[in-house]
């Protein structure tokens, strides 16, 4: 966990195992800006990618990254900080990471109009690439990654797949409900999470929405939209 409102200039790592042995490391974050709404990402080696976020109301536009072996802080780079047609607020809003690069889905807040760009930036070379981007009225409501190709959107009234190999946009069926957390799962498609009359789920194969839970067997979950979730497969 690296910074948050109450501590920006701490990380805390926290070691689990199976006999329930539980180790809490606590460390200070040296050589790069702390900050809280921070996107973090692990490469699957030693580096943890942090990406954006704020520090003292001020918002960041870097790539930093953390090293789990040595547990040392270094900065990489920054990402585009103006938008298309206006000058405006930047903030990180989705990161992911696949093959040495971050593919960072940014707003852009301007007076009249915002922007959502999608990038990527190369970590071992710094290069950056827009893939996408697009003018909207409304905002960006969720955003889930295959891990493999596409980076699924929703906004206000649209859903679409962008590819990030041939960088084609596909519009798809819209989503029933504008909130609500994305998740994604190889076997069964997408989810969207919302409250105890508007979970979702999407088949890729057949481009369609379909309410779960429609029996309404968990009507107890009250104020379930700001709970926290996680997709547990077996």
């Amino acid at each position: 966990m690296f910074g948050g409102a109450q501590s920006p200039a701490r990380f805390t790592r926290v070691a689990l195992s199976y006999n329930n042995n539980i180790q809490t490391y606590n460390g200070e974050i040296y050589g790069i800006d702390g900050g809280y709404a921070i996107s973090a990402n692990f490469d699957g080696g030693k580096y943890i990618y942090l990406v954006g976020g704020s520090l003292y109301q001020k918002v960041l536009h870097r790539v930093d990254r953390f090293n789990i072996d040595t547990l040392k802080f270094n900065h990489v780079g920054t990402f585009h900080q103006s938008g298309i047609g206006f000058v405006g607020q930047c903030e990180n809003k989705y990161a992911y990471y696949l093959n040495n690069k971050l593919y960072l889905v940014n707003q852009y807040v301007g007076t009249s109009a915002m922007e959502y760009r999608l990038l990527s930036f190369d970590v071992k070379t710094g290069a950056r690439l827009v893939i996408l981007e697009k003018f909207l009225r409304h905002t960006l409501t969720g955003c889930c990654f295959d891990g493999v190709d596409n980076i699924y959107f929703r906004m206000h009234e649209e859903f679409i797949r962008v590819s990030l190999s041939s960088k084609l946009e596909t519009k798809l069926a819209p989503c029933p409900i504008r909130n609500g957390k994305l998740e994604y799962d190889s076997s069964f498609g997408i989810y969207s999470i919302y409250d105890n009359h508007n979970d979702y789920r999407y088949s890729i194969q057949d481009n369609k929405w379909t309410l779960i839970l429609e029996n309404n067997r968990l009507n107890d979950r009250t104020n379930s939209r700001y709970s926290g979730h996680c997709l547990i497969l077996d």
